[in-house]
């Protein structure tokens, strides 16, 4: 099983693989991470601002991800709960601030 730092490079590897990809869309910044996986907790600071989220991923793999009280266009704490109670799958992009996992978008 791989560890948090060996996952973490693994990601960084593919998100520049990505990034350097021709195409016709915004490639994200070499910096931003992704990981698609099951909500297991959602922490909020109010009813529309989100203070962190955690994601578990098919592989066990668990990632705190800090929302620093923002609001996510369509994505309310309550919101986020609903798909952490019925177990959907969600797409969440990030970047790393030292230590801290901080969450920059969050997908269906």
């Amino acid at each position: 099983m791989m560890g948090k730092l060996e996952m973490l490079i693994l990601m960084v590897m593919i998100a520049l693989s990505l990034g350097c990809g021709g195409g016709g869309a915004e490639s994200p910044s070499a910096d931003e991470l992704t990981v698609r996986g099951r909500l297991t907790d959602v922490k909020a600071a109010s009813l529309l601002e989100v203070e962190s989220i955690t994601v578990e991923t098919e592989t066990g793999e668990s990632f705190l991800l800090e929302a620093d009280n923002r609001i996510f266009s369509g994505f309310t704490p309550s919101h986020l709960r609903e798909h952490m109670l019925q177990g959907n799958l969600v797409t969440v992009t990030f970047h790393q601030e030292g230590e801290r996992l901080v969450l920059n978008d969050v997908l269906d």
